[in-house]
């Protein structure tokens, strides 16, 4: 009796002391239900990483980027255990903090590109203005919730995003990070299979969120939302990177591993994001300059009948890049490629969480050849419609 009495007290100091270490470190207490197996299990390929560690150990200037959706922006979501979590940070500030405070010398620009709502296949053709311009020597990417998992393009466009981060200039360390909904929707093992083709190093938070959750987590503590985590579970995502970065560090791997071919194929080529800021040719028509948008602003407004937005641009692909919104004010437009109409686009997001930038493929072609595209915004009731831009590939 007096053994079981002692083993009651035990555990009660082991729960307080836990409590009072989660009150003075909340980042500890995130970090107390991950295991080490969790963090080994995909990291794969470390040495790309471990060398952008070194380079920071020796006081050189050190570019870190994220790419991503509305998880990297920031979004944090009302959880049911957050009350530790005041601050209410998103996994990127656990991840930047990190680097600050492993190599307090050092000079680090921090690129955060997360843009709400949108996938892999926006984050393809946006990359070189957001991200590789900046000569980054490390670059995260995170998009498996947004991307479709049962949609063709998905492995497509994921893919080219690797592939393009990978080759660019200045030749950066890739670490993916795959997110998943607290429902387990997510892209991720459609994702997994490219990095475990270059053997890239891969943070796997939807199996934690999903072990958690199937030992009695409740999802509502991990994600107030379904889709966003809470201050909690980016507190549990920070801890995860964390761990893998000190793993990293640990390891200090210097050879690289050999890499397999990628069996998806590589589609988008010398992609791009063209909009009213940058050069080629084009006549707007009855489109008025302006979108009205944060991310891009240089876009154009239709508001009345007129002539159509005409341009010349060679592609081998096309998309349409367009601002939904949720006021009831816009309408449909119609694209033309070399005078075939090519979709029908609609502008308006009834019932949305907000107004939402919309990416889609409206033309795909065998060879990269100079076309004609057209938009136009036939007579009808809401004649209001937003282009943001143009994503050509060759």
């Amino acid at each position: 009796m007096m053994f079981i009495l002692w083993l009651l007290i035990g555990a009660a100091l082991a729960l307080s002391l836990r409590r009072a270490r989660a009150d003075a470190d909340p980042d500890a207490d995130a970090g107390s239900v991950l295991d080490r197996e969790e963090c080994l299990r995909d990291l794969q390929d470390t040495s790309a990483v471990a060398r952008v560690m070194r380079k920071a150990a020796r006081g050189e200037d050190v570019t870190i980027a994220l790419i991503g959706g509305s998880i990297t922006m920031g979004t944090v979501s009302v959880g049911a255990d957050d009350a530790r979590y005041p601050a209410r940070e998103s996994y990127s500030a656990y991840f930047f903090r990190w680097w600050r405070e492993q190599f307090p010398e050092t000079h680090f620009q921090f690129i955060n590109a997360g843009i709400g709502g949108t996938d892999s296949y926006l984050g393809v053709h946006r990359v070189e203005r957001d991200v590789l311009c900046h000569r980054p020597d490390l670059v995260l990417i995170e998009f498996s919730v947004n991307d479709d998992a049962r949609a063709d393009m998905t492995p497509l466009s994921y893919h080219s995003l690797v592939r393009r981060v990978l080759e660019c200039e200045s030749r950066p360390a890739v670490m993916l990070l795959f997110m998943a909904q607290s429902s387990g929707e997510t892209a991720a093992n459609v994702h997994r299979r490219i990095g475990e083709a270059y053997r890239l190093p891969m943070v796997s938070i939807d199996k934690v969120f999903a072990r958690l959750i199937g030992r009695g987590t409740a999802a509502k503590a991990l994600s107030g939302d379904v889709v966003h985590p809470s201050a909690y579970g980016h507190a549990v995502v920070g801890a995860l990177l964390r761990r893998c970065l000190d793993m990293i560090r640990e390891s200090g791997q210097r050879e690289s591993l050999p890499r397999a071919e990628c069996p998806i194929p590589d589609l988008y080529q010398k992609p791009a994001l063209l909009c009213g800021s940058d050069r080629f040719d084009f006549d707007p028509g009855s489109f008025m300059p302006g979108s009205g948008s944060d991310f891009y602003p240089h876009g154009w407004t239709h508001e009345k009948a007129g002539g159509p937005f005409a341009c010349r641009l060679t592609f081998r692909r096309l998309g349409i890049l367009w601002l939904r919104t949720i006021d009831g004010t816009c309408g449909q437009c119609k694209v033309s490629v070399d005078g075939e109409e090519a979709a029908e686009l609609d502008g308006d997001f009834p019932n949305g969480w907000g107004n939402a930038i919309t990416a889609q493929e409206v033309y795909a072609g065998d060879e990269a050849k100079e076309h004609t595209a057209s938009l136009s915004v036939p007579p009808q009731e809401k004649e209001r419609w937003i282009l943001l831009g143009f994503l050509v590939s060759v």
